[in-house]
């Protein structure tokens, strides 16, 4: 049985190749013409972009990029303007951090709507609580200050002050400037 080949690519093996070195699958195999390379064993490989798509080759094909890499580095492998290249080690740990932190927030949400209802239950939580301390401030009435004394305890401590001052002080400029000219905008669409 002969191979099947994509350039360097080995589609379906054949017994012209040789043998299959143990433990390597065909996606980590190329043939050069001569001999079987594993990818693994290179410390350069030509990158053929397809799109959004790659290919890794050990030999030189139309549209390919050399790039200094080791087959474990594809994880690493990203494309600027289309051109190939590995992250920095700086930018994976910030990818790494940001892919935490999400899964973390996604984590969050799912046990808050379990424990607080959905996003709606909670907003409609908030508006009360929002509400509460509102008619306290105008009306200065004794129930709405005894329930938010009985739930100050259990609200107290739940944000860091000075962590929140710090993320909000952060926030907020680029807040008020979405506000402000999402407002004006919609005011001009309506006067339209």
């Amino acid at each position: 049985m002969k191979a099947v080949l994509d350039q360097d690519v080995i589609k379906k093996y054949g017994d012209d190749l040789g043998p299959i070195p143990k433990g390597v699958g065909l996606e980590r195999l190329r043939f050069d013409g001569k001999k079987l390379i594993d990818l693994a064993d290179l410390s350069q490989i030509w990158v053929e972009t397809k799109g959004s798509a790659y290919t890794l080759h050990a030999t030189p094909v139309p549209g390919s990029t050399l790039v200094d890499m080791t087959y474990a580095d594809r994880r690493r492998l990203v494309f600027s303007a289309g051109i190939p290249r590995l992250l920095t080690r700086e930018e994976q740990t910030a990818r790494t951090a940001a892919a935490a932190v999400s899964l973390a927030k996604n984590q969050t949400r799912a046990r808050l709507k379990l424990s607080q209802g959905d996003t709606a239950d909670q907003l409609a939580d908030l508006y009360k609580l929002v509400f509460l301390l509102v008619e306290y401030l105008f009306d200065n009435d004794s129930d709405n200050l005894a329930a938010l004394e009985q739930l100050l305890p259990h609200i107290r401590g739940i944000y860091d002050p000075q962590g929140t001052v710090d993320t909000l002080g952060a926030k907020i400029p680029a807040l008020k400037a979405e506000l402000t000219a999402y407002y004006q905008e919609k005011a001009e669409i309506i006067t339209r």
